[in-house]
């Protein structure tokens, strides 16, 4: 507990020291001392209220495992893909002991993921229930009555090829999905793709502890959703209708393609967002959290844009292509297997590429229509591979740590992003 709340001190004089300009370090310290009006009286039922709660559960624990887990509810993204590993998880696991796992949240990015959440488990997201439980287990962090943050995970090859499908829907919700896909002009005998393009519109305008300082350290993983007008037009020439997803995006899609429809600045709702990613024939998008929400429902995943690259996506379904690195100072892109092996802090920090010299190159148009044709085609088994292309991939798969190996290698590199660049294969 101690070190909890030394950590805590160390990061709120940080935050102070942090500030520039006196005005702003008083606004600081306003607002750090209203928060201190709340928490010593909160502090002060923890301390009384929680060892109680954590005797009562410990005498339990024979008959009952009753255990309080945090859910990351501010991000879509984090919210649907932890808890679904979570669950996944449990499917696996055999006990002879009835276990009740609570969740607690706060601040919650979209409420129909939430209610798909709950229809498994029990999700507290009160803000007084919230904070009590946040700080209690600040408090007793080594009592056994905590799940602490839900599980993530880079190789959980079995949970997602393996485990089937944990969230439902209702007759009543499908009825609801079908009614307003009508109203977007989707008719219901027709299929859909959904495409998405991150940027950090998102994080510096619906994320309240981000700020536009903050959010850039993932701009990296931005690119321009135009990009992918090539693709989506291709799949209308196949009568199939492209709703471009997002929250808060930074510009509208700019096309008169009557298939292609801009849902994240005409119709966006917390509803859709989770039900068209459930329901489409595929999900193309890059490494951005609303792709977890397909992949929660088994639908596959073709992801432009990717990266990094040290992390492939998670089912044998899947196909992705990467950015790439261009070395400025030697003039020459990264091999693949000098991007995976960089430093994960490296590749988590958009300002350590232009320290290091190196420039992250977007995926072109025309990388990302060859990535969607492919992924129609695997879906409709209409796919010819050409005579190298399985021994490009195993190529590709070898670049991994042998622990990447063994797990099973979750998903496939686009076709002909590996022809294009097998000289990176290295």
């Amino acid at each position: 507990m101690v070190t909890a709340f030394r950590k805590k001190y160390y990061n709120l004089v940080n935050g102070f020291r942090s500030r520039s300009g006196n005005r702003t370090k008083i606004i600081f310290a306003v607002e750090m001392a209203s928060r201190a009006l709340w928490f010593f009286p909160l502090l002060t039922l923890v301390l009384v209220i929680m060892p109680v709660i954590i005797v009562i559960l410990e005498i339990l624990r024979p008959w009952v495992v009753i255990r309080f887990g945090e859910l990351r509810s501010e991000r879509i993204g984090e919210m649907v893909w932890r808890a679904d590993l979570f669950f996944r998880r449990q499917y696996f696991q055999a006990t002879r002991i009835a276990r009740i796992n609570i969740l607690y949240c706060g601040e919650v990015a979209n409420n129909q993921a939430l209610t798909l959440i709950r229809r498994r488990l029990p999700v507290l997201s009160a803000s007084f229930l919230y904070q009590f439980l946040k700080l209690a287990n600040t408090c007793f962090p080594r009592s056994r009555v905590w799940l602490g943050y839900l599980p993530g995970s880079q190789t959980a090859y079995r949970e997602f090829n393996e485990a089937p499908v944990m969230f439902s829907w209702t007759a009543t919700e499908n009825e609801k999905g079908r009614a307003l896909l009508q109203q977007m002009g989707v008719p219901s005998e027709n299929s859909f793709v959904c495409i998405h393009g991150r940027d950090n519109t998102y994080l510096t305008q619906a994320v309240k502890h981000f700020s536009k300082v903050s959010a850039s350290y993932h701009d990296h993983r931005d690119f321009n959703i135009h990009t992918y007008l090539p693709a989506a037009e291709y799949l209308t020439l196949l009568n199939y209708y492209v709703i471009r997803m997002g929250h808060l995006v930074a510009e509208p899609l700019q096309t008169n393609n009557p298939l292609i429809i801009d849902y994240a600045t005409k119709y966006r709702t917390d509803f859709m967002d989770v039900f068209l990613p459930a329901h489409c024939k595929f999900f193309l998008g890059n490494s951005s959290g609303l792709l977890t929400v397909a992949h929660a429902f088994d639908i596959p995943v073709a992801a432009a844009n990717w990266v990094p690259l040290r992390v492939p996506l998670w089912r044998k379904g899947n196909i992705l292509i990467p950015k790439k690195y261009w070395n400025i100072r030697s003039k020459r892109f990264l091999t693949f297997g000098e991007s995976i092996r960089l430093d994960p802090n490296f590749n988590s920090v958009a300002g350590e590429f232009e320290k290091h010299g190196i420039e992250v190159i977007d995926n072109t148009p025309e990388e990302v229509l060859g990535l969607a044709r492919e992924m129609n085609a695997r879906i409709d088994r209409t796919w010819i591979s050409q005579d190298d292309d399985e021994e490009l991939q195993e190529r590709f798969r070898r670049l991994y740590s042998p622990w990447q190996i063994d797990i099973g290698f979750p998903s496939r590199i686009g076709a002909e992003f590996l022809r294009q660049n097998r000289d990176l294969i290295c």
